[in-house]
């Protein structure tokens, strides 16, 4: 059964893929499959595992910011994800650090 999550008035799915460096990327999906979304952002050069303490948890860096104010909270609503209230700026913003809480994706899905 398909995550799912409400953001901006829309039912979409979740989707799990990977960036060519092997972090996690969440894609949102409309009811046809479509691109909808992209709640994460891939920042190789910060090193994620510095930030957490390497816990042994996969953790994704959240873009709650422009086009997707309010996509940590719905996606933290519905249990994708939990904030770790940890911030890296970048740039004029800033990500925020979250742990992923779903199953990862079997096999390649590339972002």
């Amino acid at each position: 059964m398909p995550n799912i999550v409400m953001f901006r008035n829309e039912v979409l799915e979740v989707e799990l893929a990977q960036y060519a460096n092997k972090r996690i990327a969440i894609r949102l999906l409309n009811k046809d499959k479509t691109p909808y979304a992209v709640a994460t952002v891939n920042l190789p050069d910060v090193p994620i595992e510095e930030v957490i303490k390497n816990t042994g948890k996969t953790y994704v860096l959240i873009k709650n910011y422009a086009e997707n104010v309010g996509i940590l909270e719905a996606l933290a609503k519905e249990g994708i994800i939990r904030d770790t209230l940890e911030e890296i700026p970048t740039g004029f913003v800033k990500v925020n650090v979250c742990e992923l809480l779903i199953d990862l994706p079997k096999g390649d899905n590339n972002e």
